[in-house]
């Protein structure tokens, strides 16, 4: 999934990954395709390959694999709750009282 959403790069794709807070990644788009990502952390930790991650994706790439990212399609879903990305992001930014627009640098792109 993750490796999927950076072979493209440089080419811009939709399948760009977006990671929520608490997560970060670093890739290196000169390496090959499917072997460009440099590291995975969760709360700061590494990932942990052995172990298995219950994660949130747009329903879009489980049912029909869009933009390429078969990884997701292949799945198995846990749990589909109905609600359009739209509603559950505006319903978060009217908890909000500020909102800096300040890129989080969650997705670091490396060359080495």
């Amino acid at each position: 999934g993750l490796e999927e959403s950076v072979a493209m790069v440089p080419t811009p794709a939709g399948c760009f990954p977006h990671l929520s807070e608490g997560m970060a990644m670093t890739f290196d788009p000169s390496a090959q395709p499917l072997k460009r990502i440099r590291s995975l952390t969760v709360a700061g930790r590494e990932v942990e390959m052995s172990r298995e991650y219950l994660i949130a994706i747009n329903s879009l790439f489980n049912e029909i694999a869009a933009d390429g990212i078969d990884m997701f399609h292949k799945a198995p879903r846990a749990r589909l709750h109905g609600e359009l990305i739209r509603d559950v992001v505006m319903n978060y930014l009217r908890t909000k009282r500020h909102v800096s627009g300040e890129l989080p640098r969650r997705v670091c792109c490396v060359t080495e």
